[in-house]
């Protein structure tokens, strides 16, 4: 075992406490977890005993609480049709994962079930512990305040004369900020989540006169919140993330009947690619991608397409197809690539069965994400609207369920507004 004290003490303290207050005090210790991830994830690199380290131990300990939680309480995981297709999905992962795939250790499989229960339990602790309407902001507020740190962090990187980065474009000549992460990509989601916390925030502030409300305390440090955010999207670089950004602000916008934002939105966006140097960095940004599948020019290597992703969905898909029809229904044995894609990862793992569940789910996400924003007009729906988009979007290229942070924000949020029977909202 490895033990760096100044690290290895405070940290299990954390957790201990959690562990303690999740069964005294449930939603304190789930904003609690939620609000320290992002400072766990700083010691990504220091590994316990073998590849486990604290963000797995957070992550995972979180899962194990939560269904303890449940059973304990009595909770009804069944009370509406999407926990039900939720724990259909849920159990079509234990059967793929544990006795089907002889790929991976079973430490390893643990693991993996485990990032996927972050999900399901963020989704009914959610919508049994947090009462809507009442916790709107307090929900909101956990995930603004989760995303304090990597501002921090990000800006601290931004003024060091050494700073971590990663690079992207054609040349590699885009740098984003990276440290003290493992990846720029928790950069790219505490900025979307905190672009959609915050502006709903706003939102939902009571409402004052013009004069009062812009200057009120709590309106600017929003507003310096949602600036932030835009700058952590646009520095992350990333192709998802450059179209989830108008399109969240366009789709916010557009449904809130906002016309003068809506206008300024997509001449702001228009300006974005077609003024340099931003027109530039785009250009460098999506070149390989629009010269090879729009104008079928075919001077980029496929290794190099979608950061290399491309060539990785080509092979599975092609190891998919000679697998067994039991392999091709229930997920395959052994898969040798990683997608960085959601729904290949599921076909793969999972089989057609599986993808036709989880695609079910998102279906039924979507409709009732649109149903009840349309009943009450509650901004928080519309926030769960975007989130929907921030979610398929980002899929594309990423995997959201090995991401703990990403299952907490999006099903936790999702299961606080529609866990419940609609006639209760």
């Amino acid at each position: 075992m490895h033990i760096i004290p100044e690290v290895f003490y405070p940290l299990l303290l954390g957790l201990f406490y959690l562990a303690i207050y999740f069964f005294k005090k449930p939603r304190y210790a789930i904003a609690g977890f939620i609000i320290s991830k992002p400072l766990i994830d700083v010691f990504y690199n220091y590994y316990i005993i073998l590849d486990i380290n604290f963000l797995k131990l957070y992550a995972g300990l979180f899962a194990i609480l939560g269904v303890v939680y449940i059973i304990r309480n009595h909770l009804n995981i069944f009370k509406s049709p999407l926990s039900r297709l939720w724990f259909a999905f849920l159990v079509i992962n234990f059967i793929s994962t544990f006795l089907i795939n002889q790929d991976l250790l079973l430490l390893a499989r643990l693991r993996i079930f485990l990032s996927l229960l972050n999900g399901f339990v963020a989704f009914i602790l959610f919508a049994e512990l947090f009462k809507y309407p009442e916790d709107r902001k307090l929900v909101l507020l956990i995930f603004i305040l989760a995303g304090l740190a990597p501002v921090i962090f990000w800006f601290s990187q931004i003024l060091s004369p050494n700073p971590y980065i990663s690079v992207a474009g054609v040349h590699d000549e885009l740098q984003r900020m990276r440290g003290p992460y493992a990846s720029f990509t928790n950069y790219r989601f505490y900025g979307l989540q905190l672009l959609i916390s915050s502006l709903t925030l706003l939102a939902l502030i009571s409402p004052q006169s013009i004069k009062r409300r812009l200057t009120s305390f709590k309106t600017l440090g929003l507003s310096a919140l949602f600036i932030a955010s835009i700058l952590l999207i646009y520095k992350s670089y990333s192709k998802s993330a450059w179209i989830i950004l108008p399109l969240c602000l366009i789709t916010w916008f557009l449904l809130r009947k906002r016309t003068i934002p809506l206008l300024i939105t997509i001449s702001l966006v228009l300006g974005f690619f077609t003024m340099n140097p931003f027109s530039r960095q785009a250009k460098s940004l999506f070149q390989k991608e629009v010269d090879t599948i729009v104008l079928k020019n075919n001077q980029w290597s496929e290794d190099t397409l979608f950061m290399g992703r491309y060539r990785r969905w080509k092979a599975g898909m092609q190891d998919f197809e000679v697998v067994t029809t039991a392999q091709k229904l229930l997920g395959m044995k052994k898969n040798n690539h990683s997608p960085e894609n959601e729904y290949l990862k599921v076909l793969w793992s999972n089989g057609i069965i599986g993808l036709i569940i989880y695609l079910f789910l998102l279906y039924q996400i979507a409709y009732q994400l649109i149903i009840r924003y349309n009943k009450n007009k509650d901004p928080i729906y519309l926030a769960g609207i975007l989130i929907f988009i921030m979610y398929i979007l980002s899929n594309l290229g990423y995997s959201s369920i090995k991401s703990p942070n990403m299952q907490w924000f999006i099903w936790g949020l999702w299961g606080y507004l529609l866990h419940r029977n609609p006639k209760t909202q």
